[in-house]
């Protein structure tokens, strides 16, 4: 019975006399197990490179089993270190993220300091005071003229002269308050868009890997799946031939590459009640999944203008 391996990354570069020396111990004769393969005893191998043997037995079988690896260790093997990669990734940004977030100054915080060096507490409180003290003019008058006995037509008079001296300091109070506050919302806004400015590369970094992922989820399309339709091609590209069942798995696995693309096509980074989403779609733009990626005031104002794949 014919057996397929595999061979692993320790041995990516090296010939069959490199591999064997490298391997020490019991070695068969190298022209037969090269000659059996169908390679040559000299070539280069590379990581992930199928070998047909034609047998499961005899000491070049036994030889290349303890040298080299089956698809489905293969695979998994490199579905182990690209999820280990990814999760290093994925823990070195949420680290850094979570630095760099905890190091920018919260808008509230902000905006207390801002409103402090245009003196807006004092401004709010002065045109408050001045604006309240306009509106109740008329009743100031109305008491006071009821204790001392005046007119009404004077009453009027009083309150017109009254109302004549702090109108305009009323309006200049609001005016310098409202001038204020549109400065404390452009420099919040200034401030806003220099977070997002610093954020921007670690997000940036991020995305690939998170819309991968979700890609995957939704499709099924996994890392072992990958390497397997890898595998294959580089097989077929090697050998210019193929089995029929090997030729209907890489069709099956070219679908199911293709739909997590289209999803990965798919994703779009929206506002949702004030916060930034991501947010994937089936081929029908419906809803399939939403991941929330934090408030658009702190930091992801530019976002929807972020590229990703």
């Amino acid at each position: 019975m014919a057996t397929v391996f595999v061979v692993p990354k320790e041995y990516e570069g090296l010939n069959l006399s490199q591999i064997a020396q490298k391997k020490g111990g019991y070695t068969p004769r190298l022209d037969v197990f090269a000659s059996q393969a169908g390679i040559s005893q000299e070539t280069p191998l590379t990581a992930g490179q199928r070998i047909d043997f034609p047998t499961s037995s005899g000491g070049e079988y036994g030889w290349g089993a303890s040298v080299f690896t089956t698809p489905e260790a293969y695979g998994k093997q490199e579905s182990e270190t690209f999820a280990a990669k990814q999760k290093g990734e994925e823990e070195a940004f949420m680290g850094a993220l979570t630095a760099k977030v905890a190091g920018q100054e919260k808008l509230g915080t902000a905006a207390e300091r801002i409103g402090g060096e245009l003196q807006l507490p004092a401004l709010r409180k002065s045109a408050f005071d001045l604006t309240q003290t306009l509106k109740g003019i008329p009743q100031t008058q109305e008491t006071i003229s009821k204790q001392v006995g005046i007119s009404a037509p004077n009453l009027q008079k009083r309150i017109a002269a009254e109302q004549g001296k702090i109108a305009p300091l009323a309006q200049e109070a609001v005016s310098q308050q409202q001038f204020g506050e549109q400065e404390l919302g452009t420099r919040l806004g200034y401030l806003v868009a220099e977070q997002a400015k610093e954020l921007q590369p670690f997000y940036q970094a991020q995305l690939p890997l998170l819309t991968d992922r979700l890609a995957r989820e939704q499709t099924n399309y996994t890392q072992d799946k990958q390497n397997e339709l890898t595998l294959l091609l580089t097989k077929i590209n090697n050998e210019a031939t193929a089995t029929q069942a090997e030729l209907n798995r890489v069709t099956e696995l070219a679908i199911a590459e293709q739909q997590y693309t289209q999803v990965k096509n798919s994703q779009s980074i929206e506002t949702i009640g004030g916060r930034k989403v991501l947010v994937t779609y089936d081929n029908s733009g419906n809803t399939v999944s939403k991941v929330d990626l934090g408030s658009s005031s702190s930091g992801l104002s530019t976002m929807d203008e972020w590229e990703f794949s």
